[in-house]
Parts: C-alpha cells; sequence; structure tokens
C-alpha cells in the first residue's frame, strides 16, 4: 500500500493506492462462522418458542415477542418455518386458536 501526499494549488493532493490483497481460505472460514452463529440464534430461539407453546399453547406471536425481546415480524416468520417443519401447528382461528407442538423429537 502507497500513500501519497502532493501541493496543489488550493490546498493538498492524497492518494492512496495498493496491489490486489490475496484472498485466503480465511475469508470463508469468517464466513462459515458468522452463518453458523446466525443459524445456532436462530435454531436456540425457536427452541424458545417451542418452550413457550408447550407452557402455554394459546400464546400469541405478541407475548412470545415481549418474551424474548424481538420484533413480532420476527416471530411470525420463526412460526412459518416451524409450521413448514411440521414442529408446530394452529389449531383453530388466528384469534382464539391455539399452538400445538407436533414434532417433540427435532427440538
Amino acid at each position: 500500500m502507497t500513500f501519497s501526499i502532493e501541493a496543489a494549488p488550493n490546498g493538498l493532493l492524497t492518494a492512496l493506492s495498493y496491489d490486489q490483497q490475496k484472498v485466503t481460505k480465511e475469508l470463508n472460514v469468517v464466513e462459515n462462522v458468522v452463518e453458523n452463529v446466525v443459524e445456532n440464534v436462530v435454531e436456540k430461539r425457536r427452541k424458545k418458542i417451542i418452550e413457550f407453546i408447550n407452557q402455554n399453547n394459546e400464546v400469541s406471536a405478541t407475548q412470545i415477542a415481549k418474551l424474548l425481546n424481538i420484533t413480532v415480524r420476527t416471530v411470525q416468520r420463526d412460526l412459518e418455518q416451524l409450521s413448514k417443519q411440521k414442529k408446530v401447528s394452529r389449531i383453530g382461528p388466528a384469534k382464539g386458536g391455539y399452538w400445538q407442538v407436533v414434532n417433540m423429537g427435532n427440538e
């Protein structure tokens, strides 16, 4: 990397240049770590949601959001994924219905 400063008519002219950096496997390691951390956080959060449903199957997305200090939309996305994974299912309407834990073995 090189850095230069030159006098210019109205001040200073600076330049910064560098040679092409070598990309190493360390970049992939960082990406993998970030990906694994995100997956672990999401999986732990979804397990907590299942625990809340086991404790109170009439718990709302708003209540779960407050308990986990996350947005209601995040809870809704997690519940959608848990439903697609057949870990929980909604019995009845959105208002007045309840959640049922379907697949206890994959929590």
